[in-house]
């Protein structure tokens, strides 16, 4: 009695041998299929991060990075907000920068209501944030914040995630950082009843500064 390997690969050759020219399955759904939009990077980041509820703000300067950050800072009533940012640093000695702290240690990382940082890239194609363990935020800061800003340069735009790990290899070979993450909008899960709840695993608002 032929055992089960035995009959699976005589079908197997069987099927070959019938010389019957076999095509792949395609999705007949057309939504599951990525459209390459019309729009420059900027514009396809700022269209994919609104969709997954994150929040973006253009600046063409300094001194509009500045005053926009600090209006959203009033607005929201916001009290203890720290930034650990190369590009906020920068934009600090050429502007006012006010109610933003710069330390933090772990003790009083609970009581930071809006942790500021920079980023590694952005991803126009998925509106997703590249961050690293080679920045100087470090692993648990993005994390433990309620509500994360990231700040970042046009130039920092890639297309897609392939653009993005070939900007990180060219950037850190061969001494890669021990850590990349990719932030796609606010923290949310649906495994509570299937509802859905912001949150959970991390920052349940973000916002991206796209400086010009």
């Amino acid at each position: 009695m032929d055992t089960i390997r035995d009959k699976i690969l005589t079908d197997i050759r069987l099927a070959l041998k019938d010389g019957v020219e076999h095509t792949t399955a395609k999705p007949t759904d057309s939504s599951l299929l990525f459209k390459n939009r019309e729009g420059g990077l900027v514009e396809g980041f700022v269209r994919e991060f609104l969709a997954i509820d994150g929040n973006v703000i253009r600046c063409d300067d300094f001194q509009q990075l500045a005053e926009k950050l600090t209006e959203l800072i009033k607005c929201n009533n916001w009290k203890n907000v720290v930034a650990k940012s190369a590009i906020l640093k920068k934009c600090g000695e050429q502007t006012q920068l006010e109610s933003i702290s710069t330390v933090v240690d772990d003790e009083n990382l609970g009581r930071v209501e809006v942790g500021i940082t920079d980023c590694e890239c952005l991803v126009a194609r998925t509106g997703t944030i590249v961050m690293s363990t080679a920045q100087q935020v470090g692993r648990t800061f993005p994390i433990y914040i309620p509500k994360h800003i990231v700040i970042a340069h046009e130039k920092q735009l890639v297309y897609d995630l392939g653009e993005a790990i070939a900007v990180m290899e060219q950037r850190y070979h061969p001494d890669y950082p021990s850590g990349w993450y990719l932030v796609s909008g606010p923290s949310r899960t649906g495994d509570i009843e299937k509802t859905l709840v912001l949150g959970v695993h991390g920052p349940v608002e973000m916002y991206v500064f796209i400086l010009k």
